[in-house]
């Protein structure tokens, strides 16, 4: 599955974004583009197995710059999934820093859509971390909208440098109606 953004390209003096689901044969891609995903993105690809999600990786040139996850599950949290029974999740939208502000995050929404309106999924939910604005402003000129529903998130993680770390997130549900065809 190949996907790119019509408009993104060297006439318009930004990188052409190429989105593609994730592959285990893109790992070595992957992880020299960027070698602090290691670890993550297995476990997307793991999920991605199992048939629960999808993982989008978006690629300029030879160099993967974000990625997103689809979780056909639905969201995460318990109230998320209690006020949106049948919708799908979008999960760990994540940009490279020096790639943000060029239209990639937007791509890998776009790309998100498409490929839960395929799948015949009328809403998606996603998460925003109270002190991440610039995410909420990017999910809200994309259609999606505030619920009110504010849930804590607590996760383990490896940092850039290999350390093991503890956070805890207020994130808000998001809801975007999607179109699922004529």
């Amino acid at each position: 599955m190949r996907h790119g953004k019509a408009g993104y390209g060297p006439r318009c003096g930004l990188p052409v974004i190429e989105v593609r689901r994730g592959d285990a044969e893109e790992l070595p891609g992957i992880r020299s583009s960027w070698p602090e995903a290691s670890g993550v993105v297995e476990r997307h690809l793991a999920g991605q197995e199992a048939g629960g999600s999808t993982l989008l990786v978006a690629w300029s040139g030879a160099r993967a710059v974000g990625y997103v996850v689809v979780r056909w599950t639905g969201a995460d949290t318990p109230l998320a999934r209690q006020a949106f029974p049948g919708a799908a999740e979008v999960a760990h939208l994540f940009v490279r820093l020096e790639s943000r502000g060029v239209g990639v995050g937007s791509t890998l929404l776009e790309v998100a859509d498409r490929v839960a309106a395929d799948r015949g999924v009328k809403q998606l939910v996603l998460g925003v971390g109270e002190d991440n604005p610039a995410a909420a402003r990017l999910y809200e000129r994309f259609g999606y909208r505030r619920t009110g529903i504010v849930e804590v998130s607590e996760y383990d993680y490896l940092d850039g440098r290999g350390v093991d770390r503890h956070a805890v997130e207020w994130n808000e549900c998001l809801v975007r109606d999607i179109a699922t065809g004529p």
